[in-house]
């Protein structure tokens, strides 16, 4: 194994964590095409329940609280499915040109004038920017995968919550009209 004082075993670390963590969260914002199939045929399916509930006449209010808990679990599985929508990435790692042209000569600014500026130095000076950069973009796609991963899981509970009491409400409208 390498050695996590090396910069570069760092570096690649973090940039194939990156492109993973990129991977993952696209494949998650995929996984809403599933939950868009799943509330079509919720919607289509609770139209006869939603004609008997628009007459005009007396209420039955079984079917009201019925249908009211379903809408309600409905409305927050695609509330938490919206954010698997997004493909945004949360940001994007620094051109190469800032590396090599201002942070080093930054770095060369802040050096002693006494002092010789060594290319090992300073190389792994821009390396260690250049990683704390990685770092940086990698926490920040993995807390967007975590988010999303927990988005998908309640979308998928409330839509699982909805679709037993839909049956209910369902089981309820065919028995008593």
């Amino acid at each position: 194994m390498k050695s996590f004082y090396d910069n570069d075993f760092l570096i690649e670390l973090n940039e194939k964590r990156c492109t993973e963590y990129a991977s993952l969260a696209q494949q998650m914002t995929a996984r809403f095409s599933m939950l868009f199939v799943f509330y079509s045929v919720m919607l289509a399916a609770s139209m006869p329940v939603v004609k008997q509930l628009l007459k005009v006449g007396s209420v039955d209010w079984m079917l009201v609280i019925g249908f009211t808990s379903f809408g309600a679990a409905l409305v927050l599985s695609i509330r938490y499915a919206i954010p698997l929508l997004s493909a945004a990435e949360p940001d994007v790692l620094k051109l190469p040109l800032y590396y090599y042209q201002f942070v080093k000569e930054y770095l060369l600014m802040h050096i002693p004038p006494n002092e010789i500026a060594l290319q090992d130095v300073l190389n792994e000076e821009l390396k260690l920017y250049y990683k704390n950069d990685l770092e940086k973009l990698a926490f920040q796609r993995y807390k967007r995968v975590i988010y999303l991963q927990k988005c998908f899981d309640n979308s998928i509970h409330y839509s699982l919550s909805s679709f037993v009491i839909f049956l209910f409400v369902f089981c309820y409208y065919l028995l008593h009209y």
